[in-house]
């Protein structure tokens, strides 16, 4: 392969793929919680819709942060070339799925687009990495779970359940691997803080499921993240940050199992 479609693909990619794997388990765990609690058609729609959007965000930034700064590079275009592009096949998902569900599944969205605005505003500032557009870009990542669910037929109260719990497991997630990154490069973290939003975590599902709305899976599911931050910070080993990302992936993907066991 010649040296110019080999910078061709890794400009291409450097405009699509975002850099952080995280937010690669905060696009599918909501859309596989989904499908397990309620599949349908218009579930797999939503999930392509959900994926375009996610695909979106990195060439938006790019065109956002390109225009912000008054400049135009050929980057700039290739950015808004791909913002279209996914624009549309998010559109026309989106159709499909209303055309064969009711639209309440819209419902999500009323919460889902502020917060995910608020995520490209601070991406777009160069702060990204904050906690606040952290949090809300895997909040509005995690809207796809009740869409699918309410589109294939769940009551929307308890869709909206589903998406308790995925914002459950986000933000516990996303504090802990901020802690324990933090106090990997030696930089001052507390964690109590985190330790405490996991046990409160645990303690509201174990409540959950005493009176009789959830499964036992899901308080399983969440003692099992707080056995890992407790070990992970209060007996913490040096590891690649990699390892710390794929292990919060795999974890997320079983709690999305054992929470669509338990709903």
């Amino acid at each position: 392969m010649s040296n110019t479609r080999l910078k061709a693909r890794s400009a291409w990619r450097n405009i699509v793929l975002p850099a952080e794997h995280g937010g690669w388990g905060f696009l599918f765990e909501p859309i596989l919680l989904g499908l397990l609690a309620a599949f349908s058609w218009a579930g797999i729609a939503l999930s392509i819709a959900a994926i375009s959007v996610f695909l979106a965000q990195q060439p938006l930034k790019i065109a956002l942060k390109d225009r912000l700064r008054g400049k135009r590079h050929p980057r700039t275009a290739l950015a808004e070339r791909f913002v279209m592009l996914f624009a549309l096949i998010a559109t026309l998902s989106g159709l499909v799925a209303l055309l064969s569900a009711s639209a309440e599944f819209l419902m999500p969205l009323l919460i889902a687009v502020p917060l995910a605005l608020l995520q490209v505003v601070y991406a777009a500032r160069n702060r990204g990495r904050e906690a606040i557009p952290e949090i809300s870009g895997a909040l509005a990542l995690g809207a796809s779970a009740p869409m699918i669910g309410s589109a294939g037929g769940m009551a929307l109260p308890m869709a909206f359940l589903l998406w308790l719990v995925l914002a459950a497991r986000a933000i516990i997630s996303i504090m802990y691997v901020r802690v324990r990154l933090r106090r990997a490069r030696q930089e001052p973290a507390r964690i109590e803080g985190t330790l405490l939003l996991h046990s409160a975590a645990f303690i509201s599902f174990i409540s959950l499921w005493q009176a009789g709305i959830i499964g036992v899976t899901l308080p399983i599911a969440f003692g099992v993240l707080l056995a890992r931050a407790a070990k992970g910070l209060l007996a913490p080993k040096a590891v690649a940050t990699k390892v710390i990302g794929f292990s919060e992936i795999g974890l997320g993907i079983l709690v999305a199992i054992l929470a669509a066991l338990a709903l």
